[in-house]
C-alpha cells in the first residue's frame, strides 16, 4: 500500500483485520502461519492490534467459530497481542441472540480482548454494560465512495460526519476510535476531533454491501433463492470473487456480502497518531 504523510513524527499503530476472512485463510493456514504471512504483506515489522468479528454480516456474527477464536484468543495472549471485537448491524429477529454471541466472545477473549467497534448507534448503547473501550465502525462513515468518478475521487476528502450530534454521541459513549475508508486519493484528518484516534482501513475500501446474501442461495431452489436475512452456514468463507471489470486502474473483490475495491495509495493530511487496519485478503 502506497500512501505519504505530511507530519514527520507521525505514529502509525500496525493493525490486521481477519473479520470475517479468518475462516478463509484458517483452511490453509495455522494461525501462526496467517499471522506471519500477514505480516509481511502489510509490510509491517510487528502488530499492535487484531481485529476480529464483522462490519456487516450478523448472521456471520452469529456463526463464527468458537475453536477457531479460541486458538486467535491464546496466539494473541501469547504475543501480547490486544484484540478488537467488531460488532455488525443485527436485523431485529437475529437481535438476542447477537447479544448472547457478543457475551460469548467476550469471555472467551477476556484476557486480551479490551476493546469494541460498533456499527450502529444501538450496539453503542449495549456494549457500555462490558465497561470496554468503544469505537465506531466504517459503517458510520457515510461519504461517497466510487473511484470510476475520476474528478469526485480526487478532490481532497473531509470527514462529513462529524456533526453536532455525532460529537454528542462520541463524548456520551466515551469513544476513543473512529474507523474509516480511504474513499479519496487525498485524505485530510484535520477535522477530526483531537481526542479521537483515525482508524484507516487498506488496502481495499468497501464500495457498496447487501442485504441479501447470494453465497445463502447456491443450493436452494430458484423459489427459494435470493431472501433476506437467510440461514447462514458460512459458504463465504469458501469464495472470494474477483471482477473483471472494463476499468483497468482499479481491481474489485467481492467477499461475503461486501464489494470492495482495491485503493492505489493515497496522501494523508493532519493526523499525528492513527490506526493502520490491514485486511490481508491477497495472501498468497
Amino acid at each position: 500500500m502506497q500512501y505519504s504523510k505530511d507530519v514527520e513524527k507521525l505514529k502509525q499503530m500496525n493493525c490486521l483485520n481477519l473479520c470475517e476472512i479468518l475462516p478463509y485463510l484458517r483452511r490453509r493456514r495455522s494461525t501462526e502461519e496467517i499471522f506471519t504471512s500477514a505480516l509481511k504483506e502489510a509490510d509491517f515489522e510487528s502488530c499492535d492490534r487484531i481485529y476480529v468479528g464483522t462490519s456487516f454480516c450478523g448472521k456471520y456474527f452469529l456463526q463464527q467459530s468458537v475453536k477457531e477464536l479460541e486458538e486467535l484468543f491464546s496466539f494473541c495472549e501469547e504475543k501480547n497481542i490486544n484484540v478488537t471485537l467488531v460488532i455488525p448491524t443485527f436485523s431485529e429477529g437475529d437481535l438476542e441472540n447477537g447479544k448472547k454471541q457478543i457475551a460469548k466472545i467476550v469471555k472467551l477473549g477476556k484476557s486480551v480482548m479490551d476493546e469494541f467497534t460498533a456499527n450502529d448507534v444501538g450496539v453503542l448503547s449495549y456494549l457500555r454494560e462490558f465497561n470496554k473501550h468503544i469505537n465506531t465502525g466504517r459503517l458510520f462513515m457515510k461519504d461517497y465512495r466510487d473511484p470510476r468518478y475520476e474528478e469526485y475521487f480526487h478532490i481532497p476528502w473531509k470527514p462529513k460526519m462529524f456533526t453536532s450530534y455525532f460529537k454528542k454521541l462520541l463524548k456520551k459513549y466515551q469513544i476513543k476510535s473512529c474507523e474509516f475508508d480511504a474513499t479519496h486519493k487525498y485524505m485530510d484528518f484535520s477535522e477530526v476531533p483531537e481526542d479521537i484516534i483515525p482508524a484507516i482501513h487498506v488496502p481495499y475500501t468497501y464500495q457498496t454491501v447487501g442485504r441479501i446474501c447470494e453465497y445463502a442461495s447456491i443450493d436452494k431452489d430458484i423459489s427459494k433463492k435470493f431472501r433476506p436475512n437467510d440461514i447462514c452456514h458460512k459458504s463465504c468463507a469458501e469464495n472470494l470473487v474477483k471482477y473483471a471489470v472494463s476499468d483497468g486502474n482499479m481491481e474489485y473483490v467481492k467477499f461475503g456480502r461486501t464489494v470492495y475495491f482495491k485503493h492505489p495509495g493515497f496522501e494523508l493530511k493532519g493526523l499525528d497518531l492513527y490506526r493502520l487496519i490491514y485486511f490481508p485478503i491477497d495472501m498468497k
